[in-house]
């Protein structure tokens, strides 16, 4: 029996010369990351070079959903994000489950309201989930987290507290996770094999121009000095 290949292969005929012009958006895995860490501050920020794609679109909903307020300005390029007039601790939005920002509004709303509930991501109960590294950093911090068939729930008596936390491998999200849980946190926290891509790095500068203190070491560790409070800011999206 004559074996097919199912490998799809593309021949380019070079020679031309190519030329031409594209506009380079913010990139989608760094805004949408930065929307929420706008809603740790105490006043509003606004992030330029924002693309107009669906995901922009599925996190404003998710903002919309615990009572954020947003500008988008899509011929300026420029989100405006107030989270000043957040007002519940449940992440509601139908799309919630459309992306894996979800998991990143754990931090915001623990710091907020001391207590938080989103979506599950997940639809097994077999096996390891995507999100046990986000959940036991809460724990590490000193959260406490609920889950049931349909929510996951996290929640604190008091506040946050630093601590040395060592990832299993440098994931992107639960490094995230860990810089929104450290930078409100009492005390210092250190992220060991972190995650350091070029999104973790624009999102530390974001984090620090809206006054947190984060330090990066060689050896993929980041050492976060909490704060009490963090400002609004403004930041040009990588592209």
């Amino acid at each position: 029996m004559k074996k097919v290949s199912t490998m799809q292969v593309y021949k380019i005929n070079g020679g031309r010369p190519v030329k031409g012009e594209i506009t380079c958006y913010g990139a989608k895995n760094f805004v949408t990351k930065a929307m929420v860490a706008a809603c740790l501050a105490e006043s509003a920020s606004v992030l330029e070079n924002v693309p107009p794609i669906s995901e922009i679109e599925i996190t404003l909903g998710l903002l919309h959903s615990v009572g954020v307020k947003t500008r988008w300005d899509r011929e300026a390029k420029t989100l405006e994000i107030d989270p000043t007039p957040m007002r519940t601790h449940k992440v509601t939005t139908p799309d919630s489950r459309s992306n894996r920002i979800p998991i990143l509004m754990l931090p915001v709303l623990l710091h907020r309201f001391g207590k938080a509930e989103i979506p599950r991501l997940d639809g097994c109960d077999i096996g390891k989930r995507a999100v046990d590294f986000h959940e036991s950093a809460v724990e590490a911090f000193g959260g406490e987290i609920e889950v049931d068939r349909e929510h996951l729930g996290a929640k604190i008596r008091k506040q946050l507290k630093g601590t040395h936390f060592k990832l299993p491998y440098p994931s992107v999200g639960a490094t995230e996770t860990c810089l929104f849980l450290s930078v409100l946190a009492r005390g210092t926290t250190v992220i060991a094999n972190a995650a350091v891509e070029p999104e973790i790095m624009a999102l530390i500068t974001m984090l620090r121009g809206m006054g947190a203190v984060i330090f990066v070491s060689p050896g993929r560790e980041i050492r976060v000095e909490g704060v009490t409070k963090l400002r609004g800011t403004r930041m040009h999206c990588l592209g």
